[in-house]
């Protein structure tokens, strides 16, 4: 069994997304384990910038060459930017999936 990277500073939810809070602001991305499963990635669907949240929604897709998987907010908020670059190299969440933010959104405090 693969030896799976779980930095302690970040949340995560039952479908293997992690969420970090910094500067009151939420950055979401994918597990390293979600990556290891999902294999070779190939697409990123991202939400729109502005699209308002619930905890649980659907936010986009993730295609590998394996299968396609949905993405879920693992709180409610706004988001205020995505990941452009990923268009062009989806395949960075398979090498880098805590350093390469999917999306971030104001904190729920706010």
């Amino acid at each position: 069994m693969p030896e799976y990277k779980i930095p302690d500073d970040l949340r995560y939810t039952k479908d293997h997304e992690w969420a970090r809070l910094e500067n009151n602001v939420v950055t979401v991305g994918i597990t390293d384990y979600a990556q290891n499963e999902l294999s070779d990635i190939v697409y990123f669907e991202p939400p729109e910038v502005g699209t308002t949240v619930k905890q649980g929604d659907t936010l986009g897709t993730i295609e590998a060459v394996k299968t396609v998987a949905d993405l879920y907010s693992p709180m409610s908020g706004k988001v205020t930017e995505v990941n452009k670059s990923l268009a062009d190299d989806p395949s960075v969440v398979n090498r880098d999936p805590y350093g390469c933010l999917l999306y971030t959104s104001p904190s729920p405090r706010d």
